[in-house]
């Protein structure tokens, strides 16, 4: 399976320059999805927003169960603030239809504020690789613990691995200090 093959690789390669706070990464640029009620989501849906952005697949049987089962967590704490966004993208849109996610959202709701997406392969491509700078060549996906933190400002605030102990405080703690600004 194409998945398999490239996603350890993939954690190994894309992750070992460690992110910091950086006024050159944000999200630029068009970038439309659709998320699991086949409602349009775009690059727009950020502004305004701190969003904590993370990457998956319905079928995996790795780290997403438990990054999504964190998230969850995460979505529970942020509940109806409305400045605070939750955006899994999937990495598998041949597959991952708004309708596979939606039966997925059974596994872990969404919400306004908890959104699964999906796009066409190529377009979760060119966005991991021209708002993030991850590389890939045209057959690898993205698959990662990591969560991404966005400011209001669309900006790449900070980076964290979902399997460290602690993770959901930290990033609780983070974002909370991102609100008070």
């Amino acid at each position: 399976m194409k998945l398999s093959v490239f996603f350890g690789l993939l954690l190994c390669i894309l992750f070992q320059t460690p992110f910091v706070q950086s006024e050159e990464v944000s999200i630029t640029g068009q970038y439309s999805f659709v998320d699991s009620q086949g409602k349009p989501f775009s690059d727009k849906d950020f502004e305004g927003k701190i969003s904590l952005l993370s990457f998956f697949f319905t079928r995996c049987q790795g780290p997403c169960p438990a990054l999504n089962a964190k998230i969850q967590l995460l979505a529970n704490r942020f509940g109806g603030l409305p400045d605070v966004q939750i955006v899994s993208i999937s990495i598998d849109g041949d597959f991952d239809t708004p309708q596979v996610l939606d039966q997925y959202a059974k596994r872990f709701p969404v919400t306004s504020q908890r959104k699964l997406l999906t796009a066409a392969p190529d377009k979760v491509q060119s966005f991991s690789e021209n708002v993030f700078h991850f590389a890939a060549d045209a057959k690898e996906e993205i698959h990662t613990t990591k969560v991404i933190l966005l400011g209001k400002d669309r900006r790449l605030l900070q980076t964290f691995d979902s399997e460290e102990s602690g993770f959901v405080e930290r990033v609780v703690n983070r974002v909370n200090e991102e609100r008070q600004k």
